[in-house]
């Protein structure tokens, strides 16, 4: 968090924002509720470079591989592209304090019916209990930029997709669900209530 002088303004990333979720329900229970589908996609990428030494670059290689395949697949399947590294932000007033959220989405795609926003996640394994809800700010980072995005372009729905990508093989797990934008705003203005006590 860090206050703007020349605009008098607070600005929040949503990586900062996020941290203030926390697990209340039981998260097969959640994936139920909202509907996610679990997809899985086994990859051969092997990195080019010692992974067991630099798993930070095999981390953002393999980051950077999923956007490639998700913008290809898109463009390929429905000739409309998809974005990468998309940034987002929203100004509100927090009390009285002006906050401005801001980050940058992994992918945004369309498949001409609607908006999917891809939260991007490499892990070292797959646990048996991986869900969207394994990890309350993974969660909460899609949904917010979805949120952002959907607010922005006055979108009723919007898909969310959260992606775990292993990094010893590039194997892939996603889960995607439609969210109102609604449901959304709920969930953002709970974030930003409890984000409220620490401003």
């Amino acid at each position: 968090m860090r206050f703007d002088t020349e605009n008098s303004i607070l600005s929040m990333s949503v990586t900062e924002l996020a941290s203030y979720a926390y697990q209340r329900e039981n998260p097969k229970i959640l994936e139920e509720k909202y509907g996610f589908i679990k997809t899985s996609v086994t990859s051969e990428f092997d990195g080019g470079y010692d992974r067991v030494y630099m798993p930070e670059r095999h981390g953002i290689a393999l980051h950077n591989i999923a956007q490639t395949d998700s913008k290809s697949a898109v463009s390929f399947v429905f000739t409309e592209n998809s974005q990468t590294e998309v940034p987002l932000e929203k100004e509100i007033v927090c009390g009285d304090i002006p906050l401005r959220i801001q980050g940058y989405a992994d992918i945004i795609s369309y498949d001409g019916i609607l908006y999917t926003v891809e939260e991007i996640k490499t892990v070292k394994y797959f646990p048996s209990t991986l869900s969207p809800f394994s990890d309350p700010e993974h969660f909460a980072q899609a949904i917010i930029y979805a949120f952002l995005y959907a607010d922005a372009m006055s979108l009723g729905e919007i898909k969310v997709r959260l992606t775990y990508v292993k990094r010893s093989n590039g194997d892939k797990i996603s889960f995607t669900a439609k969210f109102t934008c609604v449901s959304l705003s709920r969930m953002f203005d709970a974030l930003i209530s409890r984000a409220y006590t620490f401003i």
